[in-house]
């Protein structure tokens, strides 16, 4: 037996040892359930995107072993209903997307595409039930399990590394779990069960994963410690890790996060440290570095190209191509978010081994009550073996947002 699963079964053991005494010495008194409250939202995304591929690259000459789509049209309809009573809730979060791709090349002749020419797909995003009494918390269903104030990447958490802070248009799909949390005073002890992770988009499999997640705050700080751990199942992944912030008077956040995952096919290590300032105009700044290494995926990108293009194979979906240094630094600079008129960010990435960069900017405005349309633009300063150029120099997306109710 590990040292990891010894930690997790005593954590765990000594968790449900003290839930046990709070409960004998606590009974809250029931209070009478609230007239049930309904509401619901429907949006509705169009747009499409034109990118400029690298012909000359060294993993993708002329364009031949991606096959990268020159224009992506994307219909995407969201939907949210939520009945809640201020003691359960019932959440629906559905979602229909339809996407047309124009390639280069035939996709007939190149399996390796990154899909056909048009594509629909219907899913449930999340969908649960939670049930909430005096300091305990139950949920049943499909919930997006996130954590961390992290932007560029999250690596305190086993699932969601790249949880999608910065694309704009991006939206999580949650995980399948029974979950129990328990506060007391300034600590919360999270259980949680993951059956099932087939709506997440992740090469991995999350199936049969137990997590344990504490979590102590205070006035201006939070700490908070993860683990995971798949029993029974190949993956056989094994996670440590956490996070912590804290605020320096009104306007300062410093934060750091952490974790390592272990698996049969290698180790993944990762830490960042985030520094942000919010204006008085409610502007907010962001710096973070990111060091990490791993033996597959995620932070191994350059080494799965490699065996690809030595072989003269396409990329495929289960080569989870991911970042390629160990190194780097995001910048972020961001509107107030609490202005329902416009919003604007503009972001930096820079690998800080190859010294490539990504520059990229969005802005949205509201047009009346129901549309807004909103751009995003980004710029590759880098060669044909880096990073940030080796497969797009550029890439516009222009779209509208309909907000039906």
């Amino acid at each position: 037996m590990t040292l990891l699963r010894i930690l997790f079964v005593l954590l765990t053991l000594g968790l449900l040892s003290t839930l046990s005494r709070a409960t004998e010495l606590h009974v809250p008194v029931a209070e009478p359930a609230a007239a049930p409250s309904l509401s619901y939202s429907l949006e509705n995304l169009f747009y499409t995107s034109g990118s400029t591929v690298r012909h000359d690259g060294f993993y993708n000459p002329d364009n031949r072993l991606i096959n990268y789509p020159r224009q992506w049209s994307v219909a995407d309809m969201r939907g949210k209903w939520r009945v809640d009573d201020g003691q359960q809730a019932l959440l629906l979060q559905p979602r229909l997307r339809w996407q047309e791709r124009v390639f280069e090349h035939d996709t007939a002749a190149y399996p390796g595409s990154a899909a056909n020419y048009d594509a629909m797909d219907i899913k449930l995003d999340q969908a649960f039930w939670r049930w909430s009494g005096g300091e305990s918390t139950f949920l049943l269903g499909r919930e997006v399990f996130t954590w961390g104030p992290a932007t560029f990447r999250s690596p305190s958490s086993p699932v969601y590394f790249d949880a999608g802070k910065t694309d704009p248009l991006s939206l999580l799909s949650g995980l399948d779990m029974l979950r129990y949390s328990y506060a007391m005073d300034a600590l919360t002890a999270t259980l949680a069960y993951v059956y099932a992770s087939s709506a997440v988009e992740d090469t991995l499999n999350y199936q049969n994963m137990s997590q344990l997640k504490l979590d102590y705050q205070t006035t201006d700080s939070l700490l908070s410690i993860n683990l995971a751990k798949q029993f029974a199942t190949a993956s056989n992944i094994s996670f440590v890790g956490g996070f912590m912030q804290r605020s320096v008077g009104d306007a300062w956040l410093v934060y750091a996060e952490a974790g390592r995952m272990s698996r049969p096919q290698g180790e993944m290590s990762s830490q960042l440290l985030g520094l942000s300032y919010t204006f008085m105009g409610g502007q907010v700044l962001t710096a973070e570095y990111l060091h990490g290494h791993s033996d597959w995926g995620r932070m191994n990108g350059r080494q799965i190209l490699d065996r690809r293009a030595k072989a003269g194979l396409a990329m495929t979906a289960t080569d989870d191509a991911g970042l390629w240094g160990r190194n780097y630094l995001w910048l972020g600079l961001n509107s107030n978010v609490q202005d329902s008129n416009q919003f604007w960010r503009l972001e930096l990435t820079r690998n800080l081994d190859d010294h490539s960069v990504n520059i990229a900017a969005y802005y949205e405005k509201s047009l009346n009550r129901y549309l807004s349309g909103f751009v995003h633009a980004s710029r590759s300063l880098g060669g044909s073996t880096q990073e940030f150029g080796w497969l797009l120099r550029s890439s516009f997306t222009l779209g509208l947002k309909w907000f039906v109710f």
